[in-house]
């Protein structure tokens, strides 16, 4: 999970955050993450208090997702895949696999939304 977030926030704080950028241009401090970037570490708390009280199918998905998520964008087509690959595994039946993955990107969309 702290994977998924750093490369969140490195991909939306830009170069800058990379410390071989921020050495190069001669920067002594961390650069201030802006504003969305405050909003998505937020969030990310409700996303997980959301995830908390999942059933066991929805969690797998969403623990799955989550880390194998490349960016919000993504959110949708993860979600999908990480089911089918739960539900070709055998850990989830396919009945159950449809409303599993929709409580789970109900608590992943909220790392875009606060």
């Amino acid at each position: 999970m702290r994977a998924i977030g750093f490369c969140l926030l490195t991909s939306l704080m830009g170069l800058a955050a990379q410390p071989a950028v921020a050495a190069a241009i001669g920067a002594t401090s961390p650069v201030p993450a802006p504003a969305p970037i405050m909003q998505l570490a937020q969030a990310n708390s409700a996303s997980t208090h959301c995830a908390a009280g999942l059933p066991a199918d929805s969690k797998m998905i969403y623990d799955a997702s989550l880390r194998n998520m490349k960016s919000l964008e993504t959110l949708r087509d993860t979600v999908v895949s990480e089911t089918r690959s739960l539900v070709e595994a055998g850990r989830i039946t396919e009945l159950d696999a449809r409303p599993a993955a929709e409580r789970a990107g109900t608590c992943l969309r909220l790392l875009a939304h606060p």
